[in-house]
């Protein structure tokens, strides 16, 4: 999700009225902790219909606010990483640039080959 969205997204959530909603299954209607409904989802909203409603006022939010959360620790490792293959990438001694690294999966690479995959996995 790109930021253009994320701040979409916060935008709308602002501008709601705060939560928590509370669903009110009998009047298939949700709103929050007050007597007054904000949305009412029509005769064919089902349980499931009304529990989303209502949970997304919140849920909405500290989703936004996880996804950034990574996006800084993502932000962070990365440079962690880049420092680390640069260190390698200098150091002409084949105690370094000749060790490999063994995964779980059986492969085998020299250890500036994995840390220039896991830089190129943590930009996707």
């Amino acid at each position: 999700m790109n930021k253009e969205r994320r701040d979409e997204l916060r935008k709308l959530c602002e501008a709601a009225t705060p939560g928590p909603w509370l669903r009110r299954e009998e009047l298939r209607s949700v709103g929050p902790l007050s007597d007054m409904a904000i949305a009412s989802l029509g005769s064919n909203a089902t349980r499931p219909d009304l529990r989303f409603v209502s949970e997304a006022r919140s849920a909405i939010p500290e989703l936004l606010d996880a996804l950034e959360a990574a996006e800084v620790e993502r932000d962070r490792l990365l440079v962690v990483l880049e420092i680390a293959s640069g260190i390698i990438g200098m150091d002409s001694d084949d105690a370094i640039t000749g060790v490999k690294v063994h995964f779980d999966d059986g492969r085998t690479m020299y250890i500036q080959d994995a840390l220039a995959q896991a830089i190129e996995a943590v930009k996707r």
